[in-house]
C-alpha cells in the first residue's frame, strides 16, 4: 500500500511515494515507469524491502526499519 503526500522541497521528493513493504523500490519504480510518467523528481521508498538490489547488482538485505 502506498501512501503519497507532498513536503515543502522545491524539486526532488516533492512528490513521494511510501511503501510498508514491497519486493524492491528498484523494482516497483521501473513499473511504475511502465505504467505512467510521473512527476521529475518523484521519490519511492520503503520501510521494507524483502528482494532488494544494491549497487552493482548486489542483493540487498537489512531488517525491517533499519534502512
Amino acid at each position: 500500500m502506498a501512501l503519497e503526500d507532498s513536503n515543502n522541497s522545491l524539486f526532488i521528493g516533492n512528490q513521494h511515494t511510501r511503501l510498508k513493504r514491497v519486493n524492491s523500490t528498484n523494482k516497483y519504480a521501473l513499473d511504475v515507469l511502465a505504467k505512467s510518467k510521473p512527476m521529475e523528481g518523484t521519490v519511492i521508498s520503503a520501510s521494507f524491502q524483502y528482494d532488494g538490489r544494491g549497487q552493482i547488482g548486489r542483493y540487498w538485505e537489512s531488517n525491517d526499519g533499519e534502512n
